[in-house]
């Protein structure tokens, strides 16, 4: 045998270089029938192999025996029977009973449903090598039984442990029609039969194949739930919403307690009353302007009528109300001050100077010159 020159069958990257690579240059992805992991598999298994027959890797030609056109278990095959030495009669029975029993334990728990037909299947190979002669007979269950049996064992293993990987990364299901009847290691399926996989690998090979077609998968109907409308919190508003009544009510509370904390430390209370004033306001700067004004209002309401000082040796008179000014007896001063927020007996409370402004606000009011 002559070995190749420099060329390291102990190395995955001469595997990587030598084969794959070349593969892929000169088939393309597509028409390799073994997926990376298989090839690094095959690197892994030949390297145990060799090292238990006490064989140097190095004086295999592996690329005559792997082609890019064999699957994992044609390729271990393959190199098995160049590796491999013919197993006696006692290795012959014992590496059958571990065959049939490491498959029934792999099948049983992924495939139940495919146990009988195992079971069928290796009980006609037996019936089949029964007239044989023992040594022939071992023989022939090796090679008919045991190599099919391991083939179909890789090919379903293979399959098992995509599909682990595929729920290990959360891949939904492919659903599948299949088209022409084939088989995958122990699996048959038949044309018209529907399955679904999370094989996204090897759903792909079947449809490039023409071996199967993709099926939609109908989403249920989602019913649509509009969202609940939240109550209003200001139901007496009739034009403003609850983001700007709480804007105006910010204000109000805030006004109160920067210019009257003695006389309003608790602005809250009068929430009823500030709501029933801002009902009919439609802008955001009336509001303003009427919280304000309803603060004036609640303050004069609040406080006590100054109390005259007594000075001494001065001599005290009844008190005489003073005279009424033309415009208070008008009927539209009434309303101007209920628009402002003051009763007339308030406004009689005032002093001169706060009479005389309010009296040229109404005349501004009114339009009428000073």
């Amino acid at each position: 045998m002559s070995k190749p020159h420099e060329v390291h069958w102990a190395d995955w990257k001469t595997w990587r270089q030598l084969l794959w690579d070349k593969w892929v240059k000169s088939v393309g992805r597509k028409k390799i029938m073994m997926r990376p992991l298989d090839l690094y598999r095959l690197f892994e298994w030949f390297n145990e192999a060799c090292k238990e027959r006490n064989i140097d890797p190095d004086e295999v030609d592996v690329a005559s025996y792997v082609t890019h056109d064999l699957t994992f278990g044609d390729a271990k095959r393959a190199l098995d029977a160049f590796v491999g030495a013919p197993p006696t009669t006692d290795e012959t029975e014992s590496m059958y009973e571990e065959t049939v029993h490491m498959l029934q334990t792999e099948v049983r728990e992924k495939y139940p449903e495919a146990f009988e037909e195992l079971d069928k299947r290796i009980a006609e190979l037996e019936k089949e090598t029964e007239a044989l002669p023992r040594e022939k007979r071992a023989k022939e269950k090796w090679k008919r039984t045991a190599e099919e049996i391991q083939y179909k064992l890789e090919e379903t293993k293979r399959k098992i442990e995509a599909e682990r990987a595929a729920l290990e990364r959360k891949v939904s299901p492919v659903k599948l029609r299949i088209l022409r009847d084939f088989e995958v290691g122990i699996m048959k399926y038949k044309a018209g039969q529907e399955v679904e996989t999370p094989d996204i690998d090897w759903a792909l090979e079947l449809i490039n194949k023409e071996i199967a077609e993709r099926v939609p998968v109908e989403a249920p109907p989602v019913k649509v739930v509009p969202p609940a409308v939240p109550p209003r919190k200001w139901v007496k508003v009739r034009f403003l919403s609850d983001e700007e009544v709480n804007s105006i009510w910010n204000e109000f509370i805030a006004y109160a307690k920067l210019r009257y904390p003695e006389l309003i430390p608790d602005p809250a209370i009068y929430k009823d009353r500030f709501e029933v004033s801002i009902k009919d306001v439609k802008d955001v700067g009336e509001g303003y302007g009427k919280a304000t004004r309803l603060v004036e209002a609640i303050v004069k309401e609040l406080k006590p009528p100054p109390v005259p000082t007594r000075v001494e040796g001065w001599k005290e008179y009844p008190y005489v109300p003073p005279a009424l000014e033309a415009v208070e007896l008008e009927a539209d001063f009434k309303k101007f001050l209920a628009e402002v927020g003051i009763t007339m007996e308030e406004y009689r409370r005032l002093e001169t100077v706060g009479r005389i402004t309010m009296r040229e606000e109404y005349r501004r009011w009114r339009g009428k010159p000073y």
